[in-house]
C-alpha cells in the first residue's frame, strides 16, 4: 500500500497507511522508528532492551562483571569490590603458602623470611 499522507519531520511518532492501520513501530526501549515488520528482529537484538545490571543499573554488563559489585576474599573472606579484587586477593595478609620443608602454611607476608630459618633446621 501506498501511503497517501505526508510525513512532517524526521521522527513521526505514528504513520499510517491509506487503510488506517500503523505502518512504523517505535521500540520502547531506545525509541528508535522502524518498519512495523521489522518489529521482532529489533526487538529481539535491542541493545537497551537487555536485563540491567542488579548492582549499578548498566545494561552494559551484568552482575559479576560491574566493577560496582563485591567478591567474597578467597583467604579473609573478606567483601572486596571487584575492582579492587586480583589486587586484593595477591596482597591479602590471610593468604598462605606451604612451605616446602616443614609443611606448614605459613602467611604470604612472612613466607621470605620463614624459607631461611625453616631450611637450617628442617633440611
Amino acid at each position: 500500500q501506498v501511503c497517501v499522507f505526508s510525513i512532517v519531520g524526521t521522527m513521526p511518532l505514528l504513520h499510517i497507511s491509506s487503510r488506517g492501520t500503523p505502518t512504523l513501530w517505535r521500540c520502547p526501549h531506545c525509541h528508535l522508528q522502524l518498519p512495523l515488520g521489522a518489529r521482532n528482529v529489533h526487538a529481539s537484538h535491542c541493545f537497551f532492551a537487555r536485563p540491567k545490571c542488579s548492582t549499578c543499573g548498566s545494561v552494559a554488563h551484568s552482575g559479576p562483571n560491574c566493577s560496582r559489585s563485591v567478591r567474597s576474599c578467597t583467604y579473609c573472606r573478606n567483601s572486596i569490590p571487584a575492582e579492587d579484587f586480583f589486587s586484593h586477593q595477591m596482597e591479602c595478609s590471610a593468604r598462605k603458602k606451604k612451605c616446602t620443608a616443614c609443611h606448614r602454611l605459613i602467611p604470604w607476608q612472612d613466607y621470605s623470611a620463614h624459607v631461611p630459618q625453616c631450611h637450617e633446621v628442617h633440611v
